[in-house]
């Protein structure tokens, strides 16, 4: 979390290159606290930090957060997805477009109705950037992804379902 903190105020890039090199490290780390330390500074730097680290650094966050998706720790997993909101909100469609494919199929999974809210709601989340970034290549994945959102909103009736409710 201390790197998000210094990435807020480095301004040469070999330096910034040092920190992202190090997060992405620890975006792999054996103990879970340590990835969702990592994801969490990678989104914060992605927003303090663009659009160079978008643009020096696309596709290995873009692979990394892919691979973080899909962590055993549902809190991990969940804050993969909301480091990638914050990543992919000022990525290029062109560095996005490769992974659209492989992120839906994991984003897809994730809005099934056996996983945990926070995770859905981030997915949620997740795909409306996809869909705002990537434009038209969104299309042919649009008629797959709104039953899924259609059955969210129909069936998160709770009042802890109200943001998973209302993202949907």
């Amino acid at each position: 979390m201390t790197l998000s903190q210094v990435a807020e105020v480095v301004e040469e890039e070999t330096q910034m290159d040092e920190i992202v090199k190090l997060l992405l490290q620890h975006m792999g780390d054996q103990h879970p606290r340590v990835r969702y330390a990592a994801l969490h500074a990678m989104g914060q730097t992605a927003t303090d930090c663009t659009p160079y680290v978008q643009e020096a650094w696309s596709q290995e966050v873009l692979t990394a957060l892919e691979k973080a998706m899909d962590d055993p720790i549902p809190r991990v997993a969940s804050h993969a997805c909301a480091a990638f909101v914050n990543y992919a909100e000022d990525v290029e469609q062109e560095a996005l477009i490769p992974h659209v494919k492989t992120l839906m199929e994991k984003l897809y999974r994730k809005l099934q109705m056996d996983q945990p809210r926070q995770i859905r709601e981030q997915a949620i989340t997740a795909i409306a950037v996809i869909a705002g970034v990537s434009e038209s290549h969104f299309v042919s994945y649009y008629s797959h992804i709104m039953p899924l959102l259609k059955q969210t909103v129909q069936q998160a009736s709770s009042k802890e379902e109200r943001t998973l409710r209302g993202k949907a």
